[in-house]
């Protein structure tokens, strides 16, 4: 808020004292900046003397006094001794120290020195507000600003001090305004608020939170919109500051076609963390994407909550929480948020998660413990197939850094799953890990390594074996791998770009982890053969996705988890180049295939590396550092050289200097593309075959247009689209969108839906 006020008078007051009492120097003693840093006053003009006859002292002529890291400028200030009154006049000018620049035509003091008006006045805040008035009157002891015919904006000056030659992109104008430091608050009276100088809106009162104060309860903007499954809807958002370290936004949003939802977002600050908890709550009964309500009436709602909090400098203790009454329910609502990271793992879009950890981190070792409790949001999921784990634990510690010459670690790594209805899982592994780094003198670097892992597994509900005799099972294996990592980089300096290529190759070997836990499964065929099928009694709970790309080319083992292993003889070879210049641009070519002495089941069998040979795979990153940034990964067929799979994603933007010919049309331009082409089961999902393009193109400097698709080739339809027109500027921003549902999901239909969104600086959003 502007603080003319206090600070103006009290500044005025102590320049004249300074005056009478011979405490300010002239600009030309070299006492005065000592003065200065000390806390007294420095008073320069181009005159000041005492005027005998009627008793006053006055600063004519450039006038500039500092005191306390504030600055009053003026061309004249006069102090009447007698009548306790001080008047400055002429371009008064006061700078705060947080960087409000206070103006006024003149300044009159009276009484006390504290209360008085100010002629012409308006404040420039911090924040690029700016409030004004032709008069201004002080009172209530410096707790009250009173302003007539007054006007406040956000948006950059352009005009006169009183508000009218200039059009800034909107304004607030006034009969009168209050601006009250008690409570923080700028209260109107006959407001009008104004888009280039035009009147748009009335209100015979309003009232908004005093931008300089960081936290105010009141009513924020509203939101607005319309969709085919509910109808108009209005939100109006309330915040309330509960303490210090606390508050609360509470939301209902009315509808034309169903009961009111309430929406709620409550933020706590600890001393040693934070959490934040969103919610909602309705009573209403499902409805279909057209709005058709069926089913039971009845209490729907969602949690989404997550805090962290630090125990020591070491370690911290957090949790996630995530639920819904219904699968449905954020799609029927359109509720945003959901797919935020929420605790240490994160989630599928399609599944929630509850999760309570504790994660430590040293210099030499890093432990995390958790439990997690899963929600489906798919029709086939039932949530009590789907697991409880708890404990999670993984730890790793540095045993030596100096161990037959390399660095040795053991990591421990423990998995409880628990179903109310399945298989149940209990697995425990440690393992021993060596690693050391040679340089050759013609530069070649060896990376060997050693591993040393034992797994043990309790294993309970499985499905009765009559082989076996029992449907629960105790099993334990040994396992280990031994490598080498051999790089050979080259470094080619140019005068404008420097090359590295670097051959690369990756050995390993590995016993077969397949044969603890594996029996044949014998039956007799329609032609009365024996049939033997190779059953595992390990259960695959972290590996069931397998990928491959250029990502995990050179690992030792290309499954994610514990329960799948990686074994036999393996070389993988490849290489990599890549580019630098200028001062952030690059460029980088990965590429390579894999090599095996045996096959692997373990592997899905769209990731090529179930047999003795992989497809190529090679990786492409490309940034220019500021306008364009291309990342590309290929899998391409082992025998003919067919695309496998292929994905590729670009950024870009570009200002008005960065368009060469193109800068006479368009002002900047900004825009995301994404295409994802992935074969059946290389995933564990099906073919993905699909295009994301989303972007923003400024035809002048505010107005613009952006749009958005994600096209899906398999069923060959637009999935999602949307359409907006945007106008924007230093103090503004509105958007008018059109969005399109072409997916089904369940009684989910297609939909349209339209939002507008008016966003003003310093006074918040309007709009969904």
């Amino acid at each position: 808020m502007p603080k003319f006020s206090l600070s103006f008078l009290s500044l005025l007051f102590t320049s004249l004292l300074a005056v009478v009492f011979g405490s300010a120097a002239l600009a030309d003693e070299p006492e005065a900046a000592s003065a200065f840093e000390q806390g007294a006053v420095f008073l320069e003009a181009d005159e000041m003397f005492e005027d005998a006859e009627t008793g006053r002292y006055i600063a004519r002529g450039s006038v500039e006094a500092r005191y306390q890291n504030r600055i009053l400028r003026a061309d004249e200030v006069i102090y009447f001794p007698n009548e306790n009154r001080v008047h400055a006049s002429g371009s008064v000018v006061v700078v705060e120290p947080d960087g409000t620049v206070s103006f006024a035509d003149e300044v009159e003091l009276n009484n006390d020195l504290v209360d008085g008006v100010a002629l012409g006045f308006y404040s420039r805040m911090a924040n690029q507000a700016t409030i004004g008035a032709t008069h201004a009157i002080h009172s209530d002891n410096g707790r009250r600003n009173t302003l007539k015919k007054a006007f406040y904006t956000a948006c950059e000056a352009c005009g006169g001090k009183d508000g009218k030659s200039g059009k800034p992109t909107w304004r607030l104008r006034a009969r009168e305004a209050e601006q009250n430091l008690d409570d923080g608050m700028i209260y109107y009276r006959d407001a009008v608020f104004e888009v280039k100088g035009i009147p748009i809106l009335y209100s015979p009162y309003f009232a908004h939170a005093d931008p300089t104060v960081g936290r105010k309860s009141g009513l924020l903007f509203p939101n607005v919109g319309q969709s085919k499954k509910y109808g108009w809807y209005y939100e109006q958002p309330y915040y309330k500051t509960l303490s210090d370290s606390s508050d609360v936004t509470i939301t209902p949003r009315v509808f034309t076609g169903k009961r009111p939802f309430i929406f709620s977002d409550y933020r706590k600050r600890f001393y040693s963390g934070s959490m934040r908890l969103r919610g909602g709550i309705t009573q209403e009964q499902e409805f279909d994407g057209t709005g058709a309500r069926f089913g039971n009436d009845t209490i729907r709602g969602y949690i989404l909550g997550e805090g962290k909090f630090r125990l020591n400098k070491n370690w911290y203790w957090g949790f996630g929480a995530e639920a819904v009454s219904d699968d449905l329910l954020f799609l029927r609502y359109d509720i945003a948020y959901v797919d935020n990271i929420r605790g240490l793992f994160r989630n599928s879009s399609l599944r929630l998660s509850n999760q309570l950890f504790a994660v430590g981190q040293g210099t030499d070792y890093y432990a995390s413990i958790a439990g997690i409790r899963y929600q489906g949001l798919q029709a086939a999921d039932v949530d009590n197939q789907l697991p409880i784990v708890a404990p999670l634990v993984n730890a790793k510690k540095i045993i030596s850094n100096n161990f037959a010459g390399g660095k040795l670690a053991l990591s421990l790594n423990t998995a409880v799953l628990t179903r109310i209805d399945g298989i149940d899982s209990r697995r425990a592994s440690t393992r021993l890990d060596w690693q050391r780094r040679f340089v050759s003198k013609q530069g070649i670097i060896a990376k060997p390594y050693a591993q040393l892992r034992g797994d043990y597994y309790n294993i309970e509900n499985q499905a009765f074996i009559p082989d076996l005799g029992t449907s629960n099972q105790n099993l334990g294996r040994v396992l280990g791998v031994a490598g080498t990592e051999i790089r050979w980089p080259w470094l080619k300096a140019g005068k404008n770009i420097n090359w590295i290529i670097e051959p690369i190759a990756h050995l390993s070997a590995s016993p077969n982890g397949d044969n603890v836990g594996t029996f044949d499964i014998i039956t007799v065929d329609n032609l009365g053969n024996t049939v033997r099928t190779p059953t595992s009694l390990l259960p695959n709970e972290d590996s069931i996705t397998s990928d491959f790309d250029e990502t995990n080319l050179f690992r030792p083992s290309r499954f994610a988890g514990y329960d799948q292993w990686e074994d036999g003889l393996r070389a993988n070879v490849g290489g990599r180049i890549s580019a630098r210049w200028g001062q952030s641009g690059f460029t980088s070519l990965t590429a390579g295939r894999s090599f095996r002495s045996t096959t692997n089941t373990g592997f899905l069998t769209g990731s090529s590396l179930q047999g003795k040979t992989s497809d190529y795979v090679a990786g492409i990153n490309f940034s220019t550092g500021t306008t364009l940034k291309i990342s590309s990964h290929i899998r391409l067929d082992q025998d003919d050289f067919s695309v496998k799979r292929f994905d590729v994603s670009a950024v870009s933007a570009f200002n008005n200097d960065q368009l060469g010919p193109l800068r006479s049309v368009l002002h900047s331009v900004s825009a995301n593309v994404r295409y994802s082409n992935t074969p059946a089961n290389t995933l564990g999902v099906l073919v993905i075959d699909e295009l994301i393009v989303g972007g923003q193109a400024f035809l002048t400097k505010n107005w613009g247009l952006s749009a958005g698709t994600t096209f899906d080739f398999e069923i060959d339809q637009n999935r999602n689209s949307f359409a907006g027109l945007v106008y924007a500027d230093n103090c503004s921003r509105f958007e008018l969108l059109f969005q399109r549902r072409n997916t089904i999901d369940r009684t989910l239909s297609t939909g349209n839906s339209i939002k507008f969104r008016f966003t003003l600086l310093s006074l918040g959003s309007f709009g969904g």
